[in-house]
């Protein structure tokens, strides 16, 4: 079940509840992309030789959280804008 948002900054403007649900809709993705860069800074660090297959695992990964993101960036910016 999802959970309001709140403490947005709205500016003194309502917030939709579309706006909120993006903004939501970001978290799993954003946590998804922490584990990701935490990832990879453990492989640089390491210094290991690493396969081509994993590093192209791991970019497609972050490629599809970056699409989802800029999805619900969108359509929260497009909610405020309309607000």
């Amino acid at each position: 079940m999802r959970q309001p948002v709140a403490n947005i900054p709205t500016r003194g403007r309502p917030v939709s509840s579309a706006v909120k649900d993006a903004v939501h809709d970001m978290e799993p993705e954003l946590r998804h992309l922490e584990g990701v860069v935490a990832l990879l800074t453990i492989l640089g660090e390491a210094q290991d030789l690493v396969e081509p297959a994993a590093l192209s695992a791991l970019a497609k990964s972050a490629r599809q959280i970056f699409e989802a993101l800029s999805v619900s960036w969108r359509t929260a910016f497009e909610g405020m804008r309309q607000t």
